[in-house]
């Protein structure tokens, strides 16, 4: 799950009544950024309008260079979304300067990720469902009593809106001071994150006094409870207070590592541990992470990177609070013999093209890959950490799913040794919809139909084989991911068909069509797929690009290579796990 970066919104501030945030953006984001691994949202109008600083230098700055902050817009471009404000935020252009001064230059380029909905129509559905229903969710108890009281007005003064924002500033002419200002401003600063945490899948941070208000909206505690990751992290040498041991700088660069992914992770195993305790003991969470790290040994490691001298002092307070602390250690040991059955995906290619893709595109939306080899008996696996909380266990198989190196044979053994949650195979494949496909569009299958067994009459083939479900569950998050254009070209839903015969013959082609005229595609390692992983019950699917069309190779293919489409297929699944989420 993603991380929505709430509290660089000024508005948030206003609604406590509370304008002491000096410093308190830079040390959450040194917090989030060296405590966890989660990928970082934020948008246009946190950014632009926000409490954090983007100047050179700053860490929001450093963020937004490495591309380790994602932006959300409501518009393609800045320019655009600037255009889009301008008009909506005229009746209040004294609190909103920054949208008729022109844009920072940092921020220049398009979004990451487009946002579906606009939030002043999520704002405007709330509160009139509010007034309807009395009651929606994140809204603190002690602000529906005065809400309810103000609602005929509020709605009313949406009632005649015309085009412009719905800010406190635009309700401040129906509001009787500040026992209704504030419950207000809570209320639209609560549908505002909600809205961002719904269409990210994303939580947000709690723990700071100030914004209080706002932990009810969120589902991770205490993984990003800021002060206990604050906690550990300084006893491990990371402070999170000026002067600062390491620089922001580094902090940033070395977010990608290998030691970060550890360090953050342990973090991650020693929260929940604590939190498994305190519920089952009634004791205080705040004082066991206390206790946990006022036991500490001191240790010294040289290296460049400071996670790796921090993960060293990490590791070394588990083995002496396991040590000395009988119940920290039988609950640590056992939350992390389950949590290394969790969140694995086990990603399948065929071919060379198909692998360089699956690096390619990881290396341009993750960055440089942190990983490691492992050798089994058929085959090498490739085992990638700290991509958006999964850890991704590649495997290439020969092409075809019959035989002792492919699909469905290196499938069972990865399963096997791996125990993954859910199998996805990417790739390519020939399409059967040339009037509604294009080369290059990605194949999302929805059942996978082994073509090969027929039974064969005179004049006739008659299908044998069944037609397989893949996964309802990853089915959704790929629509998901569609609906919120994370597929780069246009996504086809539907039957796969799979058989051992390497397609380039228009009479196949035709004779699979007849057979099954709804099928989408076709491919050669899709039938041992679903061979290893339904007899294995492990969620599977299969995603793969049109390279061409079942025949006339040579002649079929208009530009668009094996390496292009795989990318295609390949973006597709990695931004749906990285945004959606399975």
């Amino acid at each position: 799950m993603s991380i929505f970066l709430h509290f660089l919104n000024r508005e948030i501030y206003r609604s406590v009544g509370s304008h002491d945030h000096d410093g308190f953006p830079e040390k959450a984001i040194r917090i989030l950024i060296a405590g966890t691994n989660r990928r970082l949202f934020s948008n246009y109008s946190n950014l632009l309008e926000g409490v954090g600083s983007i100047v050179p230098g700053s860490i929001l700055n450093l963020l937004l260079e490495t591309e380790q902050l994602n932006v959300v817009g409501e518009r393609a471009s800045l320019d655009e979304f600037i255009a889009s404000r301008e008009p909506r935020y005229r009746f209040d252009q004294g609190r909103y300067p920054m949208y008729f001064e022109g844009a920072p230059t940092v921020l220049s380029h398009g979004p990451h990720l487009l946002k579906k909905g606009s939030s002043t129509a999520y704002i405007e559905n709330g509160i009139r469902t509010l007034s309807q229903e009395g009651v929606i969710s994140g809204v603190l108890q002690r602000d529906i009593k005065p809400l309810n009281a103000m609602l005929p007005r509020l709605i009313d003064k949406l009632n005649r809106r015309e085009q412009e924002a719905l800010t406190i500033s635009y309700f401040g002419d129906q509001l009787r001071g500040v026992e209704e200002e504030l419950p207000t401003a809570r209320l639209l600063s609560s549908l505002y994150i909600r809205q961002y945490m719904e269409e990210l899948n994303a939580d947000i941070a709690t723990g700071f006094r100030s914004l209080v208000a706002f932990d009810h909206l969120a589902n991770g505690y205490p993984s990003l409870h800021l002060p206990y990751l604050a906690k550990v992290m300084e006893a491990t040498g990371i402070s999170v207070d000026p002067p600062y041991s390491v620089s922001n700088e580094a902090i940033v660069m070395a977010r990608s590592s290998y030691s970060h992914f550890l360090y953050s992770e342990e973090i991650g195993n020693i929260l929940a541990t604590l939190s498994t305790i305190a519920k089952r003991s009634e004791r205080g969470l705040k004082g066991l992470v206390e206790r946990f790290v006022g036991v500490f040994l001191s240790t010294a490691v040289e290296s460049s990177n400071p996670f790796d001298v921090a993960l060293h002092r990490l590791s070394a307070g588990v083995m002496e609070n396991k040590r000395q602390w009988r119940e920290f250690e039988s609950e640590y040991e056992e939350g992390m013999s389950k949590d290394s059955q969790r969140n694995v995906i086990l990603l399948v290619t065929a071919t060379d093209r198909e692998t360089q893709a699956l690096n390619e595109v990881y290396q341009d939306l993750a960055g440089e890959p942190i990983f490691r080899y492992s050798s089994h008996d058929a085959y090498v696996a490739k085992e990638y950490q700290g991509f958006s909380g999964y850890k991704l266990i590649h495997v290439q198989c020969e092409a075809g799913s019959t035989g002792p190196s492919n699909s469905q044979a290196v499938i069972t053994d990865a399963i096997q040794d791996f125990a993954p949650d859910f199998v996805i195979m990417g790739g390519i494949a020939f399409g059967l919809k040339r009037d509604k496909q294009k080369l290059g569009d990605v194949l999302v299958s929805t059942m996978v139909h082994d073509y090969e067994r027929v039974r064969k009459e005179e004049g006739r083939s008659i299908p044998r084989g069944q037609r397989i479900g893949c996964s309802a569950k990853l089915v959704s998050a790929f629509r998901a991911g569609n609906a919120e254009g994370l597929s780069p070209v246009k996504a086809h839903f539907g039957l796969v068909l799979s058989g051992e015969k390497l397609s380039d013959s228009q009479e196949l082609v035709d004779e699979l069509l007849n057979r099954e005229p709804e099928a989408i595609g076709g491919e050669m390692e899709g039938a041992g797929l679903v061979s290893a992983a339904h007899r294995k019950k492990v969620d599977w699917i299969l995603i793969k690009s049109v390279v061409d069309w079942g025949y006339n190779k040579a002649q079929n293919n208009d530009g668009v290579d094996q390496l292009t489409a795989a990318k295609n297929a390949y973006t597709f699944i990695l931004k749906t796990l990285q945004v959606i989420g399975v």
